[in-house]
């Protein structure tokens, strides 16, 4: 069975590939492993060299199709609609890969391959044949779906049971530090950068990855009703809150931010990630969830 696509333009339109569509894949390349560079060095008398580390390489990918028409207006339309989907752009487009109960999606920028070289005397048919050549520079695929852990309740039970209701909202509750844990068994095949948001009150907020020893925590105090939002995404990582205040500066010196990710099983027994929550100053209004997309070195 031939797995169905679909093509997310830049400008957010949906345009299915495959299936009953007008536009037929009818070959892939380029979806497996990417590329690699390694970095490595050789010492004084040494035969070979020692291998230090790697870096995934920017992903070229190849989709082969037929778009299929029946007239020389459609022939056209055709081509009008192609020049839609791949236009060049600083934004990327999203290809997303369906088989059965499979999605995985890739952020792709077009790179070649729609010249239409056409010729009138041999090219009969309305219906042609296209190569399109993409680059990916970040070379992993991802799920969609998006998957997290969530926690609240973050005031002990025990706090609650000397007090009388009614009393006023918003009100600030377990002074003394507190700690949770979570842990979740992480199936993507490479690592992920998640999101982290959290809803005041809330002081001295600290979140550890005890699988992988990585810590983010801040030297702020998170206002009653205030969201602040960590993105640890490569190359974006920000320290906001709702009002898009910069909020990065409270950063503690002994944080991971740059790092801080979720591990798959190469990297962490089981790909098992176990995070430990802790600060001050909470109500029952706080909370704080951990968000992220499952990413995958290849189809």
């Amino acid at each position: 069975m031939i797995p169905d696509y679909l093509i997310i333009s830049s400008g957010g339109r949906d345009y299915p590939f495959g299936g009953k569509s007008r536009f037929s894949l009818l070959a892939e390349n380029g979806f497996g492993l990417p590329p690699i560079r390694r970095s490595e060095e050789s010492g004084p008398y040494q035969h070979g060299t020692t291998l230090l580390d790697f870096r995934l390489q920017s992903r070229t990918i190849d989709l082969v199709f037929t778009a299929k028409a029946h007239t020389r207006a459609e022939h056209y339309q055709n081509r009008d609609d192609l020049m839609k989907i791949f236009r060049p752009s600083n934004t990327a487009i999203t290809l997303r890969y369906l088989f059965n109960d499979i999605e995985r999606d890739i952020q792709a920028y077009y790179s070649d391959g729609l010249n239409f070289d056409i010729n009138f005397l041999t090219d009969r048919s309305q219906t042609m044949k296209y190569t399109v050549r993409l680059t990916c520079p970040d070379p992993t695929w991802y799920d969609p779906i998006s998957r997290g852990l969530l926690w609240e309740n973050l005031v002990d039970s025990s706090v609650l049971t000397d007090w009388v209701l009614p009393f006023s909202f918003p009100m600030t509750l377990g002074g003394s530090a507190f700690s949770r844990k979570k842990s979740l068994t992480y199936t993507g095949t490479w690592r992920t950068f998640p999101t982290i948001t959290v809803t005041g009150p809330y002081e001295n907020f600290s979140i550890t990855n005890l699988s992988t020893n990585e810590k983010i925590g801040l030297d702020y105090d998170i206002a009653a009703g205030e969201v602040l939002t960590i993105s640890l995404e490569y190359g974006r990582k920000t320290v906001k809150n709702q009002d898009d205040t910069d909020l990065s500066g409270t950063v503690t010196s002994d944080s991971n931010l740059t790092i801080f990710h979720i591990a798959p099983e190469d990297e962490v027994p089981g790909g098992l990630n176990e995070f430990e929550l802790a600060g001050t100053g909470v109500s029952p209004a706080s909370k704080v969830s951990l968000s992220f997309y499952p990413r995958y070195l290849g189809i």
